[in-house]
């Protein structure tokens, strides 16, 4: 069967209909890593209308330059997450389009994700298991860095008043009750754990996740209030936002040849005034 050639407003909407649908994520939160425009010809029938052969042979360009940005950016994380095409010059044999796609990673929730590969040593800055900012950064450094770099913003400009109020986050205040840590190992919200391991432990990103959220809980909830999933209240002094976090990851040598490795936070809440934004 003979398919009836489409007009180039048809092949466009096709292509990047098609694109998004298939290729693209748009129904989720991204983060952006990458934007970049790519331009093809579309061969026209003379009579500037686009047959089907022409219209798959660009798309299977698009897909694989798509596939090219991928490994150029060498993220195992990242996706399409949209495209846009649009029609640049045309005549009665070929049509200019460019392509914008946008190429980014989900993101779930208030802070940067953890990936699959995100899994670090407890602390003393022994940095990612393949190496990575050893000296530099673990898993307590990096829940802080997230803990202190939200998505979320103050609607306004502002600023903090001192002196700031100070409150200690630690896992003794706050079993996990209905046991929902993946590491069968921690019976808290916040990392606490005994183990023969030396010279530390490794939190793995599903866990790194858990503790983020519950520590998002923690500091969040006022100190009247009880924080989900445990029976500890919550951080946030009445009248005061949080300001900042720090962490302390201290390691002992327990009796038996165990350690007790821990993360222990310092939680700053000041209070906030709003400055009006000028006219």
């Amino acid at each position: 069967m003979a398919w009836t050639p489409i007009s180039l407003s048809e092949a466009e909407w096709y292509m990047e209909t098609n694109f998004n649908v298939e290729k693209a994520r748009t129904e989720e939160p991204y983060k952006l890593i990458y934007k970049d425009s790519t331009y093809y010809t579309l061969s026209l029938n003379g009579s500037g209308m686009a047959e089907y052969y022409d219209i798959n042979v660009m798309y299977n360009e698009i897909l694989s330059d798509v596939d090219s940005i991928e490994y150029v950016i060498a993220n195992p994380e990242v996706i399409p997450v949209f495209a846009g095409l649009k029609l640049l010059s045309s005549n009665n044999n070929e049509a200019a389009f460019m392509l914008t796609i946008g190429i980014g990673t989900y993101y779930g929730g208030n802070y940067a994700p953890f990936y699959s590969y995100d899994d670090w040593y407890f602390g003393n800055n022994l940095g990612r298991i393949d190496g990575y900012l050893l000296y530099h950064s673990d898993a307590g450094q990096q829940l802080t860095n997230r803990l202190n770099n939200p998505f979320f913003e103050y609607f306004t400009p502002g600023s903090f008043l001192e002196p700031a109020e100070q409150r200690y986050v630690q896992f003794g205040d706050y079993p996990d009750i209905d046991n929902l840590n993946p590491e069968t190992n921690v019976d808290y919200l916040i990392y606490y754990e005994e183990s023969t391991a030396f010279p530390s432990p490794i939190l793995e990103n599903e866990e790194l996740t858990f503790y983020l959220n519950n520590l998002h809980n923690i500091i969040y909830t006022y100190d009247d209030q009880v924080v989900p999933h445990t029976t500890g209240l919550g951080g946030r002094p009445h009248g005061y936002a949080f300001r900042d976090v720090n962490v302390w990851t201290p390691t002992e040598p327990l009796t038996g040849g165990e350690y007790y490795y821990e993360h222990r936070y310092t939680v700053y809440y000041a209070i906030r005034v709003n400055i009006p934004l000028p006219d």
